[in-house]
């Protein structure tokens, strides 16, 4: 009896302690998802807005915990200790997201990770972060890479060309149109020109064969308002005004025996135009918009009466024909966008000309125009705001060439006898100005 006591207590002992060794420790609890910058920088923000002040960036491959997310997914919370703040905002679109794997466990005889043959091929998952819990990528989706597009609602949007440049609004959502209302003022300086050639027998340089020119100053306002229709094409309505004018030219001879006046003629330019406008956009080179415009417009040239020197005033009404083409993002400085504007029209199509009366240059006349300008921009709102302030630096030119036939009222028999002249009218204004796209 008491060596069987003895057997199995040795037995007890023996087996005891094996058990004990196969019993595993509790997993530690998985840890929270980490977000990993796939941009060079991703500007972080301390509300989740695109328009929302930066408080610090991630470089490429730089790690911070995901805290939580916007409901719709577009904003990531981190824990931005590391930045000096307890959470910053970053779009998701600049970050791979991603839970690490949970910790091996460990064992009380091998006092070591127990290793996990499948590990390697598992693929490691990506956090739906519009949804409570993690998604795994698709295989599609691992083909392509962390920052492609999963397709489980909520997971993150694709990002196929990383730029070497700060991700800043313009990255968190692709180039948009300019907005649908346009309003601009500028003003600035200007140079009118005016040349006169006919066909009289009086000495050049007197009211039948003459050039001057004014600098004086200009201003200009536009506005124009077009309707989107879909994501490419748009249809509206655009218009314009701008003045110029000078004063102190010294005018013309006049008299017959060549003498020069000592009379001053002021020079006016007008020119007004309303079109029907028709565009269409593009994301390309940061966003592109192409337009035609197609309305009437009127010119006027206006000299000062002066029964010393007369010289007649005129006016164009015509068919205003254009296309403008704007690129309003094609470069970014401090997170702004730098954009250039071209454009061009032609006034001549079922043209209208007329003189100022007793004046003429000719029983019949015609006219047509040219018009040409650019335009710097720098906006002072950030890039990818969908309301933009730019201020810009422009150049316009109107050419305008007017021809007549018949006997000139203003050079009779008696002061020329002209019965064939041109007229051409320049103004080139340099200016400053203010564009809102709202």
């Amino acid at each position: 009896m008491r060596t069987a006591a003895a057997i199995a207590l040795v037995l007890l002992l023996t087996v005891a302690p094996r058990a004990r060794a196969e019993v595993r420790e509790p997993a530690p609890a998985s840890e929270p998802p980490v977000a990993t910058a796939i941009v060079v920088k991703a500007t972080l923000r301390a509300k989740p807005k695109a328009n929302a002040p930066g408080v610090g960036a991630l470089r490429r491959g730089e790690t911070m915990r995901v805290l939580r997310s916007t409901a719709d997914g577009k904003w990531l919370l981190l824990d931005a200790k590391a930045k000096g703040r307890d959470g910053a905002w970053v779009n998701a679109r600049a970050v791979s997201v991603a839970t690490p794997p949970p910790a091996t466990p460990f064992t009380a005889r091998t006092r070591g990770p127990v290793a996990d043959p499948t590990a390697a091929a598992r693929p490691v998952p990506v956090v739906a972060v519009a949804a409570p819990a993690p998604a795994d990528v698709t295989p599609a989706a691992a083909a392509r890479g962390p920052a492609s597009e999963a397709t489980a609602a909520g997971d993150l949007t694709p990002i196929d060309a990383v730029p070497d440049r700060d991700v800043g609004p313009a990255a968190e959502r692709p180039p948009a149109a300019a907005g649908p209302l346009r309003l601009s003022v500028d003003g600035g300086l200007a140079l009118l020109r005016q040349s006169f050639h006919s066909n009289g027998d009086v000495k050049p340089g007197r009211l039948d064969d003459y050039d001057f020119a004014s600098e004086g100053v200009a201003a200009h306002v536009a506005a124009g308002y077009l309707w989107p229709l879909g994501t490419v094409f748009r249809l509206g309505v655009v218009g314009e005004y701008q003045v110029a004018g000078g004063t102190g030219v010294n005018a013309p001879v006049y008299a017959a025996d060549g003498t020069r006046s000592n009379v001053r003629l002021s020079l006016q330019s007008h020119e007004a135009a309303v079109a029907l406008a028709s565009g269409a956009h593009a994301n390309a080179l940061g966003g592109v918009d192409v337009e035609l415009h197609v309305g009437p417009a009127l010119l006027a040239n206006l000299v000062s009466a002066d029964a010393r020197a007369p010289l007649p005033s005129d006016r164009t009404i015509g068919l205003r024909t254009g296309v403008a083409v704007a690129l309003p993002s094609l470069a970014r400085a401090a997170n702004r966008p730098v954009g250039v504007v071209v454009d061009a029209a032609y006034v001549g199509l079922l043209a209208q000309h007329a003189q100022t009366p007793n004046l003429e240059d000719g029983q019949s006349g015609r006219s047509h125009a040219l018009m040409a300008g650019i335009e710097l921009g720098y906006g002072l709102f950030a890039s990818g705001a969908r309301t933009q302030l730019s201020a810009f630096v422009a150049y316009r030119g109107v050419l305008q060439d007017s021809r007549y036939t018949g006997p000139s009222v203003r050079n009779d028999a008696t002061n020329g006898n002209a019965s064939s002249a041109e007229r051409r009218q320049e103004t080139h204004v340099a200016s400053v100005g203010l564009r809102l796209a709202y």
